[in-house]
C-alpha cells in the first residue's frame, strides 16, 4: 500500500494504446449508465473523468461487473486509480477526445482524494459550434455537447422506428445560442421517457442546459442531434460561460413553448441559421 501512495501519476495525455499505467488522478465529472434502444439492456456502468489538466478520458465499468462495482465511484468525487487497462474506443463514435479508453475491474483500486492540488476542473465539454454543420456532421468520430437556452419542446410521445414494427419514445427540444441560432435535439427511448419536463417548465427563464454524447444526423434537409446512450442532461450547470448567457438574457422574461404531442412547429425553424 505504500509503495502504491508513493507512486506519481500519470497525465491523461500521456496514455497510449495497451500502455501500462500505475495511477492516475481523476475527478470523475459524470457518470451514466447506458440503455440499448428497443430492448431492456444496460451497457455497463460509464464515466468521463478529468484531470487536472483539463484534459478528459472515457471509463466504464462493464455489464457483468456493475452488480459489484456500481459503488466504487460518486460524481463529482477525486479518486487516485491504480489497477485498470486500456483499450481503443470499440464504437463508432468516441465519448471523449482520446485514443483509448481506460476499463476497471474487481482488481482496480479507487482511492478518494479530498482537497486534490493542482486543483481538477469540475467539467469537460466537447462543445458543438454552430457553424459548419454539415462538415461536422460528415467528420464526426467524436460525439458531441450542445449548452444553450432552451427555447422550445416537443413532449415524449410514441412513434414507430423506421424500418421496424416496433413503438419507441421520442421528444423534441430547440436549443438557442447567443446568435439566436437554434439546433433540434430529438431524444430517443429512455432518455426521452426519463426527460423532467415538469422541472424545466418550473424554472424561471432563461432555463440553460447542456446536452452530452450527441450525434449529428439530417431531417428535412437540416442538421439535427440526437441523443445517445452516452447522452446525459445537466440543466443550469455551474459553468463560466453561463455568465454571459444570462447577461444577454436578463431582460428576458419569456419561458420556453410547451408543444402538444400533436403540434407541429413552424416551418420557417428549418431554415434557421448554420447550414
Amino acid at each position: 500500500m505504500e509503495l502504491e501512495q508513493n507512486i506519481e501519476h500519470a497525465l491523461l495525455r500521456h496514455i497510449r494504446p495497451y500502455q501500462i499505467t500505475f495511477k492516475i488522478r481523476v475527478r470523475a465529472s459524470r457518470l451514466w449508465r447506458p440503455k440499448k434502444y428497443y430492448n431492456d439492456i444496460y451497457g455497463g456502468l460509464h464515466y468521463l473523468l478529468i484531470d487536472e489538466e483539463g484534459h478528459a478520458i472515457h471509463g466504464l465499468i462493464e455489464e457483468y461487473a456493475y452488480p459489484y462495482m456500481s459503488n466504487k465511484m460518486e460524481e463529482g468525487q477525486v479518486y487516485d486509480i491504480t489497477n485498470f487497462y486500456n483499450r481503443k474506443p470499440i464504437s463508432k463514435y468516441k465519448v471523449a477526445d482520446h485514443v483509448v479508453e481506460l476499463c476497471f475491474n474487481e482488481s482496480t483500486k479507487f482511492e478518494p482524494v479530498m482537497d486534490a492540488f493542482p486543483p481538477i476542473p469540475e467539467h469537460s465539454f466537447n462543445f458543438l459550434h454552430f457553424d459548419n454543420l454539415e462538415d461536422q456532421m460528415r467528420t464526426q468520430t467524436l460525439l458531441k455537447d450542445v449548452y444553450g437556452c432552451i427555447k422550445s419542446l416537443r413532449p415524449e410521445h410514441q412513434v414507430t422506428v423506421k424500418d421496424t414494427e416496433k413503438l419507441e419514445s421520442k421528444c423534441e427540444i430547440f436549443v438557442e445560442n447567443l446568435r439566436r441560432e437554434d439546433i433540434r435535439i430529438t431524444f430517443w427511448g429512455d432518455i426521452a421517457r426519463k426527460f423532467d419536463m415538469e422541472r424545466v417548465k418550473q424554472l424561471s427563464p432563461p432555463v440553460l442546459a447542456v446536452f452530452t454524447g450527441l450525434r449529428l444526423t439530417k431531417f428535412q434537409e437540416r442538421v439535427t442531434a440526437a441523443t445517445t446512450g452516452h447522452t446525459c442532461i445537466i440543466i443550469n450547470p455551474d459553468i463560466p460561460i453561463a455568465n454571459e448567457y444570462k447577461a444577454e438574457r436578463q431582460s428576458e422574461s419569456t419561458s420556453c413553448t410547451f408543444q402538444t404531442a400533436n403540434s407541429r412547429r413552424d416551418e420557417r425553424q428549418n431554415n434557421k441559421v448554420g447550414l
